[in-house]
């Protein structure tokens, strides 16, 4: 894969489902093989499904204030850096998804 595909705002599908905060529609956008690896937990998440129950949870904390802040993009990967409130504090974090042939995010 030479690109990722963005939509009329610059926005890859994976941005544009998170933006939306419709978590089918994130969740649609992975392979479904995709795996998921954080420095915050032990194991790797394998699969759609896992890795879509998670984000729902990660979103229902961050997606309300969540802002994407910029983005990089080079061959199948993309850096999504996004900040939030959870309370009083203000969260940064990056979201680093690979897109396989068919444009569907595979890793994380």
């Amino acid at each position: 894969m030479s690109s990722i595909p963005t939509d009329s705002g610059g926005r890859s599908p994976f941005r544009a489902a998170v933006e939306s905060k419709d978590f089918n529609q994130v969740e649609a956008t992975l392979a479904p093989d995709v795996h998921f690896r954080s420095p915050v937990v032990f194991a790797p998440y394998e699969g759609r499904q896992s890795f879509g129950a998670l984000l729902r949870e990660v979103g229902s904390v961050l997606a309300p204030q969540l802002v994407h802040r910029w983005q990089v993009r080079e061959g199948d990967r993309e850096v999504l850096c996004f900040t939030s409130r959870v309370g009083d504090r203000e969260v940064e974090g990056v979201d680093l998804p690979r897109y396989d042939d068919e444009e569907r995010g595979r890793s994380s």
